[in-house]
């Protein structure tokens, strides 16, 4: 059964991506991309959708109010509003996408699997489209996701994407050159490396800026908080396009690293460390 899906992003780089995993995931879908809300709402009424992707951070209108209008316009053509799947780097965006009626959230950068999951929990395909079928012919197995993988991983396009973006980066530190020395531990080994963390390796803020920085954020509530290469910017503690140049960085990383040690992307809290947790035999065994 064929499904269509309405994927809004206004970032290239992350649409490209998050839309050739969905491809992989669901190889029969038609997928439709959007690179704002503009485009969004001007494409709603020309399909029916089985699913509407969207992004949190989106320049002109927030999720809420994308989500508003989708409603609107679903109300004045007389259709249901398709399931709207909300993603973001944002952790606290999870708790939004509730309360705009959300059916899932997906959070930045989007694994396979969470991605099958969501897939999975989609309803069939609405009546204009076909007969309802079966849960069984809906579900997806869970093959395709080591096979999405590993194609994502090896494809020519991502090969192409890591070498324009470290040619970005070169480019940018050349037109804009490091203040500090850089650090000598590199972000990539670290499994929730972040903006920051990547400057400071880089030699544009210190470890006391970025602490001054986290700490900053951390006092603000956290509907006050904006991403923080907003704040370095505004600060003038850092080149705006030095931070665009080292933000696809992230995610040129992120491809070169197992999923499970893939570096987190702006608009991500500091996470206070992990406590260890204490050993608790159990049956003779004991866990650590």
């Amino acid at each position: 059964m064929k499904r269509t899906f309405l994927v809004v992003d206004d970032h290239d780089l992350y649409r490209t991506s998050f839309c050739s995993l969905l491809k992989l995931c669901c190889p029969s879908a038609q997928v439709v991309e959007a690179a704002n809300a503009s485009q969004a709402l001007a494409l709603f009424p020309q399909h029916q959708w089985d699913a509407i992707i969207l992004d949190y951070q989106l320049p002109t209108l927030s999720g809420s109010d994308v989500a508003r209008h989708l409603r609107a316009q679903a109300r004045a053509h007389n259709r249901t509003l398709p399931p709207l799947i909300l993603m973001s780097t944002h952790p606290d965006a999870a708790t939004f996408a509730r309360t705009i009626g959300a059916a899932a959230f997906l959070s930045k950068p989007v694994e396979p699997a969470d991605l099958q999951r969501v897939l999975e929990m989609l309803p069939a395909a609405p009546a204009a489209h076909a007969a309802p079928a079966p849960p069984t012919q809906v579900q997806l197995p869970r093959a395709p996701v080591t096979a999405a993988r590993a194609a994502i991983e090896s494809s020519a396009r991502v090969t192409q994407l890591r070498n324009e973006i470290l040619q970005l980066l070169r480019q940018t530190m050349r037109r804009f050159p490091p203040p500090h020395p850089p650090a000598r531990t590199h972000p990539t080994g670290a499994p929730n490396a972040r903006l920051g963390d990547y400057l400071v390796h880089l030699g544009y803020l210190t470890s006391d800026q970025l602490a001054s920085v986290v700490q900053l954020h951390t006092a603000l509530p956290l509907r006050s908080r904006v991403p923080l290469g907003f704040t370095v910017v505004a600060r003038d503690l850092v080149p705006a396009p030095v931070v665009s140049a080292v933000l696809p960085q992230q995610f040129r990383e992120r491809l070169l690293q197992k999923p499970a040690t893939a570096p987190r992307f702006i608009g991500e809290r500091a996470a206070p460390p992990p406590r260890p947790t204490p050993a608790h035999p159990r049956g003779g065994s004991q866990r650590n």
